[in-house]
């Protein structure tokens, strides 16, 4: 009976985590970013679960190793935890990765691996391995033939359009090959109809990258002349793409808002200078990643397990 509570239980959480990275890696794919209410409002069903999860451990009976399962959920939830901060602080995850797979800890304690057959070492495997760990390495999987697909679409875009391939300037043969596989080249009015949130700049006229010495080292300081000027320019380009998304100021500006204002003086130097391609890298929607990463788990596992032992 305790055991089919833990079932019940796991499998109504399981399709709550569903629904809300979902939903979740739906914005992350059209905005870019996912409001902090969806986290919170997962946070605040996962938490009482995982709490309740463990309580109901000890309760049952027919469970032998308790300490050891307790300990696995504990695992998964540091792991995520670490793993998140980690990332965030390294600069490879934003706000939105970084909160997502931190609750995902708490929210997803167990895979009922469907397509598996119990009685099979793949099946025994894939339960020792942390789900945190197998949704993550999961997503990652997925999302490696992405460099092959931009390099393909960059080989078309030189056979087919060749005045467009344009390398930035002073670039060394080994980034030229990063480029290929990381980034592609837009046309500046490209570039103008995208949200800034939306793609990462891979080149920077000259005059841009003096103004970022100048002020990069000051835009973290409480510096209410410096804050006031960049507050000013960050209305400007409100006013003068009225169409993008609205800007929230915040009390002092954030490290995404002179990411923003980076960007703005790129395409309006870039116009200056009558420069017509600048090579650009689309910014990648994690959390919808993890999502698919979430439905593989459910499925069938960790990837990572079937490439080792089927290479």
């Amino acid at each position: 009976m305790v055991s089919e509570v833990i079932t019940l239980l796991d499998n109504i959480l399981l399709l709550v985590s569903l629904l809300v990275l979902g939903k979740a890696g739906l914005d992350d794919w059209f905005h870019r970013e996912v409001q902090d209410k969806v986290w919170l409002s997962y946070l605040l069903i996962a938490l009482p679960y995982w709490f309740l999860r463990i309580s109901i451990i000890f309760l049952d009976p027919n469970v032998s190793n308790k300490i050891f399962f307790v300990v696995l959920m504990l695992i998964n939830v540091v792991l995520a935890i670490i793993t998140a901060l980690g990332l965030g602080l390294l600069g490879m995850w934003g706000g939105g990765d970084v909160k997502g797979f931190m609750v995902l800890g708490f929210g997803v304690t167990t895979l009922p691996l469907l397509l598996l057959d119990r009685a099979t070492v793949l099946y025994l495997l894939n339960q020792l391995v942390p789900p945190s760990f197998t949704i993550l390495s999961n997503a990652y999987l997925i999302l490696l033939p992405l460099p092959g697909i931009i390099f393909l679409r960059n080989l078309y875009l030189y056979m087919t359009r060749s005045q467009q391939f344009v390398y930035p300037q002073n670039t060394s043969r080994f980034r030229k090959m990063l480029l290929l596989f990381l980034a592609r080249p837009y046309r500046l009015e490209e570039l103008e109809h995208l949200h800034y949130w939306h793609y990462d700049l891979m080149e920077l006229p000259s005059s841009v990258v003096d103004w970022i010495r100048v002020h990069e080292s000051d835009f973290y300081e409480d510096d209410a002349t410096l804050r006031q000027e960049l507050e000013h320019e960050l209305e400007n380009m409100l006013r003068d793409h009225p169409l993008q998304w609205k800007l929230y100021m915040r009390v002092g500006l954030i490290e995404s808002d002179f990411d923003i204002l980076i960007k703005q003086k790129v395409l309006k130097a870039a116009k200056e200078e009558k420069k017509e391609i600048i090579w650009a890298q689309r910014s990648i929607p994690f959390v919808l990643f993890l999502f698919f990463g979430l439905v593989a788990a459910i499925l069938m596992g960790n990837i990572l397990i079937y490439l080792l032992l089927f290479p």
